[in-house]
């Protein structure tokens, strides 16, 4: 999501991808997880494309998956693919506790509260 595409182009691969399946199927959508390299070491450490692929992950309408820190901006410092084996514990770091991005904390706050008043 964080390539020169753009949003607009990472939308309408999510449309394209979902219409692989029925209506009511239910997708969960992330951004990163263990076996892969964290959302903002994809987006260069760029807050502003992390903040953006963080709002178009959860203006689909299906459930969210957050990975542990990526709400406090952890990242890494070469591909996991860089490393083999093991190149995977790049983005298996402890949780960083001393590292907060309060805006981009701030940002997943109103969009879970968004996406809950939109639920009841």
């Amino acid at each position: 999501m964080c390539d020169r595409g753009g949003s607009l182009k990472a939308l309408k691969e999510l449309e394209r991808h979902y219409k692989k399946y029925p209506r009511d199927y239910m997708l969960p959508l992330f951004l990163d997880n263990h076996d892969m390299n964290r959302i903002s070491y994809e987006c260069k450490n760029r807050r502003d494309k992390l903040m953006e692929a963080i709002r178009i992950q959860f203006s689909v309408d299906q459930p969210v998956i957050i990975y542990y820190g990526t709400e406090r901006g952890m990242t890494q410092d070469r591909s996991i693919w860089s490393e083999k084996p093991h190149g995977d514990l790049l983005a298996r770091q402890p949780m960083q506790w001393n590292k907060n991005d309060e805006a981009l904390f701030s940002l997943y706050q109103e969009l879970i509260k968004k996406r809950h008043s939109n639920i009841a």
